[in-house]
């Protein structure tokens, strides 16, 4: 069986070439960290900025949350992130991990206000097990139409297949049109409604759905 390194390094032998775009696909490194970090809050919707901002004075969330993602061993970890990069740099990231590590940490229980963490908490409690979890999956505007989001979640199912899963699970803002139509066109569907009131620094209505795609 082909292990997710073995895979990655197969996509890094050579560069892919779309519709006038040139880039490669990678395993992410400590020092993409700042990068990652800022995909990982856009990809939320503004959860991130919610949870962060102002946990640490004059300091950023992405910044905040850069100092997690250069870390080994946690669910954010650069080890678990893959990335596309162009002539212009990191353009895009896939962050998955298994199911269990999508949580309320006890550092986040320790660091963040309470009254943050019971706004999404019902976003935690919706998760499905045996299943490899897409936390982000995030490309820069100019890069949408190449492709790039349907070959993030092939090789998300070539990881979750190689680690014994037989699905692949993700939320997405019911509201995120684009998102919720690669997920669909993919063979996702979903099955649970979460809801999150909407706020200043999460500019979403309708709440958020989790998603399931089988494998096999």
């Amino acid at each position: 069986m082909t292990s997710q390194n073995d895979l990655i390094w197969v996509l890094l032998s050579s560069k892919i070439e779309r519709r006038d775009l040139t880039y490669s696909i990678r395993l992410g490194l400590p020092s993409d960290a700042p990068v990652i970090a800022k995909h990982l809050c856009r990809a939320g919707g503004g959860i991130m900025d919610y949870l962060l901002h102002g946990v640490v004075p004059d300091v950023e969330p992405d910044q905040l949350l850069a100092v997690n993602v250069a870390e080994e061993n946690t669910a954010l970890s650069y080890e678990n992130a893959v990335v596309v990069e162009t002539e212009m740099g990191v353009q895009g990231v896939l962050v998955a991990y298994p199911f269990e590590e999508f949580n309320i940490s006890n550092t986040m229980e320790m660091f963040v206000p309470k009254e943050r963490l019971d706004h999404v908490r019902e976003l935690y409690a919706h998760r499905l097990e045996h299943s490899l979890y897409i936390h982000a999956l995030s490309v820069d505007e100019e890069l949408n139409g190449h492709g790039i989001g349907r070959a993030f979640l092939d090789l998300s199912y070539e990881i979750a297949a190689d680690r014994g899963f037989d699905n692949v699970s993700l939320h997405v803002w019911k509201d995120n049109e684009r998102a919720c139509e690669l997920y669909d066109s993919n063979g996702f569907v979903g099955i649970e409604d979460i809801s999150i009131d909407r706020h200043k620094l999460i500019p979403h209505d309708g709440g958020m759905l989790l998603m399931k795609r089988q494998l096999g």
